[in-house]
């Protein structure tokens, strides 16, 4: 079938352009078949596995454009970060000129958070917990849906990615309103059953277009597996050869034959070594044009590795590496620039760099349940088929080979018969039980009200195990921790449970994070520090961190213990540091982390004095920064004090962005393009707000990040620059209900807030001057001035801080002050919109969040 004969299917003729030159004239075997036969423009939902290189992705690219073609939306979900960015890169610049609003979803793209409920854009990318967390908070997502795509679907078999994986399928079984479902696998194993379990057509498909040699070198002897035949060759300059000889001169005969190769390592050490040894020894041309696209992205030790074994056309590619510097290797690999890649297995998911002959190392890194360590662990056969698929680069081989190296003649035999005979379809789903996270997710969710809908929509996936007796154990643990409610069987989740549900963090964590923060009298940072890092979901994070099982000290200035009570975390942490004594190592350590992290200390030395790598660095941000906005969302719940909730809020961006929170303007418009050390060099230039950006000009931005990043920093600049004058006003008549007024100006004194109401200063408690400032916005913009009690916040009590608000009113004023309640949860303020008035200066400091992003509400642009 021709790509052209796509036309007919309704795809636009542009969009068929666009993918002519990645794709070719004609469609691969499984694609002719997939849109002939298999529904794929008639919205039948599939699962489609199939090996790499058969074309699986662009399916899925294809159900898409159709998608857009009826003007609904996309959802693609991922299981990894890298290729999350990786699909958005390749999206954004094969349709973004076209008008296709393309959105990223990661934990460390918090701007995009807001579009992707708001249901603003064509596709979104997302991994598999955001879409998770969307889904907990906003089932009612799926009917805006015209297609839902889950790639790498055998995640299902692992036992932890899994199980995220198994909620998101969960709750689209139980919505009404399905959109199609397309799953991509790798052909791993039979997922027929799990097809059915999904209402997918099953379609499989084990051919190759490129076929693959699968191999073993020991002892000077090359054995393959083709087919059904085996091979062998002599490789006598192999013969006696230590192990790391060994690697280095079998990519070197590989690469004298004029072959690209892959190659897999199980550490960034020995994929940096490897890649520095082959650059030196290997005697290839220089990847200048790489060199040239990363020169202004040298922010990392890795990266400055990086750019030394570039000169000998070979790279490296692991996670310290930042994404632009990862995809700048990809590309130059794939133009056939870099001759040879030496990667991290653990990145294997995420790279999508085929090539003639891979590498394979045979062992990984796992953390050791007990000690935490990281130990040496075989592959799996999935992790081995994942690696060894990468082989074979279709138009341009006729055949891939995947290699494994083995140290003796007993090993090369149970490669042999482990991962080489057993071939693909060698991998069995788990038997799963269901757990008190997947009960509350179902039912926070709304996807299930009863613990006999669990029972029933649980077992029907294969290999499932509930007895009765267990699943009352869980609803009962969850009501007695305030998760759940059941009222004669039907099962209600309560404000609590929702947030719990929807945070992402286990039922024992979030216990944990709620009888802190319930407990606490001061929001202490040593304290906060410690619980964060004794959390399950950072303790693989801190243990990333190999300063903290050496002997790492900090400068002790001074012996005296010293309180980290105060609000100021960097005085906190300042303090927390110079009394050195005070405090367990752990927090010590991590303290002073977050001091230097948001500080204007470049990249390389944070790494050098903890002795991290970038990619563990970032990491430890986006985790502590996730179980920071956490924290906030729990402490605003139990109307703790408003400058906790702040605090919170303002740790969560600076340990995601490396800034500090006055620079969340810069964060928040450019997050997507620069890094940490990028934003201090717009900051170095004078540039405190994203629209300063512009005034630098195309060339010296362009100077500054490379010609691609500076191109769309100018651009996003100069829009966020070209602002009609804007002003305050009134958007309905007013009406002469009352002769009270109201300015609310934010003035604080102990942590109240000062509102003049009536002529009368009333300083009111964070909390009751936020309800007051959303009375008073609802006479703006709310139809008749009224409001829900859920414009105030969600969750339960409304009702009761409104009449503390009237009662702390009427006790200032001497006199009655009037709130309307139409009996239907809903308020209004009964004052004239031209007697209200807001310092919006003072009150664009306030320190509850809420209230700042609403002020955005009141401004609309100047006729």
């Amino acid at each position: 079938m021709k790509l052209s004969d796509l036309g007919r299917f309704g795809l636009l003729p542009q969009f068929l352009e666009r993918v002519k030159s990645e794709q070719g004239e004609n469609l691969l075997p499984l694609q002719s078949r997939v849109v002939l036969e298999e529904g794929l423009f008639a919205g039948r939902s599939l699962w489609v596995s199939a090996p790499p290189s058969a074309g699986k992705t662009f399916l899925a690219e294809l159900a898409f454009l159709k998608a857009i073609e009826e003007r609904k939306k996309t959802i693609f979900a991922v299981p990894l970060k890298a290729l999350a960015e990786e699909k958005v890169a390749t999206f954004k610049k094969r349709y973004g000129d076209l008008g296709v609003r393309v959105l990223l979803s990661t934990r460390d793209h918090p701007q995009s958070d807001a579009l992707l409920a708001g249901g603003d854009f064509d596709l979104a990318v997302v991994i598999y917990e955001k879409l998770n967390q969307l889904l907990v908070r906003k089932l009612d997502i799926l009917s805006t849906l015209g297609l839902l795509v889950v790639d790498e679907g055998q995640f299902l078999l692992d036992t932890e990615r899994g199980k995220v994986l198994e909620k998101i399928f969960f709750k689209y079984l139980t919505y009404p309103k399905k959109p199609q479902l397309v799953v991509l696998s790798a052909g791993v194993a039979n997922f027929s059953e799990l097809a059915r379990w999904l209402i997918c057509e099953y379609v499989e498909d084990v051919h190759r277009p490129v076929p693959l040699k699968r191999g073993v070198l020991a002892g000077g002897r090359m054995k393959f597996y083709a087919g059904n035949a085996e091979e062998e060759e002599n490789w006598p300059e192999m013969m006696e050869l230590s192990e790391e000889e060994l690697w280095l001169k079998s990519i070197e005969k590989k690469t004298a034959e004029g072959e690209q190769i892959l190659v897999f390592r199980k550490s960034k050490r020995e994929c940096e070594e490897l890649a520095l040894r082959l650059s030196g020894r290997l005697g290839l041309s220089p990847a200048a044009k790489a060199k040239e696209k990363i020169k202004t992205g040298l922010f990392s030790n890795s990266a400055e590795r990086l750019w030394r074994v570039l000169e000998g056309g070979v790279a490296f590619h692991h996670a310290d590496l930042l994404f632009p510097l990862r995809r700048a290797v990809e590309e130059a690999f794939r133009s056939g620039e870099i001759r040879v890649v030496v990667a991290i297995s653990t990145l294997a998911w995420g790279v999508n760099l085929p090539a003639g002959t891979v590498f394979v190392d045979s062992e990984k890194f796992e953390k050791g349940p007990a000690s935490g360590e990281w130990i040496s662990q075989p592959i799996s056969l999935m992790e081995y088929e994942n690696m060894a698929g990468r082989a074979g680069r279709l138009g341009l081989e006729k055949e891939g080979k995947a290699i494994l190296i083995a140290r003796s003649p007993l090993e090369k035999e149970l490669f042999w018969q482990r991962y080489v005979l057993r071939g693909q379809r060698s991998a069995e789903l788990p038997v799963s039980e269901c757990t008190v996270e997947l009960a509350l997710d179902l039912v926070s969710s709304g996807a299930v009200t009863s613990p006999d809908e669990i029972s029933q929509v649980y077992l029907k996936k294969p290999k499932s195990r509930l007895e009765r007796e267990r699943l009352s154990e869980i609803l009962a643990e969850l009501e007695a921790v305030g998760f759940l409610k059941n009222q004669r069987g039907k099962l209600f989740p309560t404000p609590l449970g929702k947030l719990a549900a929807a945070s992402g963090f286990s039922v024992e964590s979030y216990c944990l994070l709620y009888d802190f923060l319930n407990s606490s009298s001061e929001l202490s940072a040593d304290r906060l520090f410690d619980l964060i890092y004794s959390l399950d979901e950072l303790s693989e994070t801190a243990s990333r961190f190999a300063a903290l099982k050496g002997n790492f000290r900090l400068p002790v200035l001074g012996s005296a213990p010293v309180s980290t009570d105060s609000g100021n975390w960097e005085e906190a942490a300042s303090g927390a540091i110079s009394a050195g004594l005070a405090f367990p190592a752990r927090t010590l350590f991590f303290l002073s982390l977050f001091e230097d992290w948001k500080s204007k200390i470049p990249l390389r030395e944070i790494e050098g004095k903890y002795r991290a790598g970038a990619g563990d660095l970032l990491l430890w941000g986006e985790g502590t920064s996730w179980v920071s906005e956490t924290a906030r969302d729990l402490a605003r719940f139990l109307a703790l004090p408003s400058d906790w909730e702040a605090r919170l809020d303002a740790m969560a961006f600076e340990t995601r962005y490396g800034l500090a929170a006055r620079h969340r303007g810069l964060a928040m418009a450019f997050g997507e393009l620069l890094f940490r050390d990028q934003f201090q060099i717009l900051l170095d230039f004078g540039c405190l707000e994203a629209e300063d950006a512009a005034a630098l000009g195309p060339e010296k931005l362009a100077e500054l990040f490379g010609a691609e990043t500076g191109a769309a920093v100018f651009q996003k600049a100069r829009l966020l620059g070209v602002k009609p004058k804007q002003k305050l006003v009134f958007l309905r008549p007013p009406e002469k209900r009352s002769t009270y007024s109201v300015f609310l100006d934010g003035e604080e004194q102990k942590n109240r807030f000062l509102a003049v109401v009536h002529d009368v200063k009333i300083f009111l408690p964070a909390k009751l001057f936020y309800y007051l400032f959303c009375l008073a916005k609802g006479c703006f913009t709310a139809p008749e001035g009224w409001i829900s009690i859920y414009d105030f916040e969600r969750r339960e009590g409304q009702g009761r801080f409104v009449f503390r608000l009237k009662k702390e009113l009427e006790r200032s004023l001497g006199r009655k002050f009037e709130i309307e309640n139409n009996r239907r949860k809903m308020y209004r303020l009964p004052v004239a919109p031209e007697a209200i008035g807001f310092n919006l200066e003072r009150l664009a400091n306030f320190p509850d969040s809420r209230l700042v992003r609403a002020l955005d509400e009141l401004r609309v642009k100047e006729e």
